[in-house]
């Protein structure tokens, strides 16, 4: 998605190649997109900030005729989902990080997300359900902290993160079995 967002500006590059500054921001682009397609830099804010001020200034050279009318609204068209996406993972990730940082910090009241019913994680990414788990232990609520760890299990069992909590917040053979799939699990 990021490299079918981002090659559309390499389109115009007959179009740019006599403007003086330009060509610069086609080589950084097409640097960017190469890098960004075999590692993580598209993850980078900065980074891909950059890269797209570079493919906003291809669109947007006077001598860009392709997007014109038609192809405009087309274009917008196909951007608009990818953006609504985009804030929507934003905004939970935004939940996600306060709610890590607050159990980071000890504080279990601002640590408790409303967990869904769904996963909007990334496989192996903390879930809400392991969030809302970590904050019930910081108050000692052992019972309700298992239920969540539980319920984060079943969305992800290979997380052995949130075996390693489950074990925390358990003891005898619950904590052992836990503790043997946190083994399992990094192996």
């Amino acid at each position: 998605m990021l490299v079918a967002t981002l090659a559309l500006p390499l389109a115009v590059l007959p179009h740019v190649r006599r403007l003086s500054l330009l060509p610069g921001g086609q080589r950084a682009l097409i640097a960017y997109l190469l890098h960004a397609s075999v590692d993580w830099d598209w993850e980078v804010p900065a980074v891909t900030l950059a890269a797209l001020f570079c493919a906003a200034a291809l669109l947007a050279s006077r001598r860009s005729a392709l997007l014109t009318g038609k192809a405009r609204v087309t274009a917008l068209a196909l951007a608009t989902p990818v953006l609504a996406i985009a804030l929507v993972m934003h905004v939970g990730n935004r939940a996600t990080a306060a709610s890590i940082a607050a159990i980071d910090r000890g504080d279990p009241d601002r640590a408790s997300l409303r967990p869904s019913g769904r996963s909007t994680g990334h496989r192996g990414r903390t879930s809400p359900w392991q969030l809302r788990g970590e904050a019930e232990s910081l108050v000692e609520d052992d019972a309700a902290a298992r239920k969540s760890l539980k319920r984060a299990l079943e969305l992800n069992p290979e997380s052995w993160s949130t075996w390693l909590d489950l074990a925390v917040a358990s003891s005898g053979t619950g904590r052992t079995q836990a503790l043997a799939q946190v083994k399992r699990s990094t192996h």
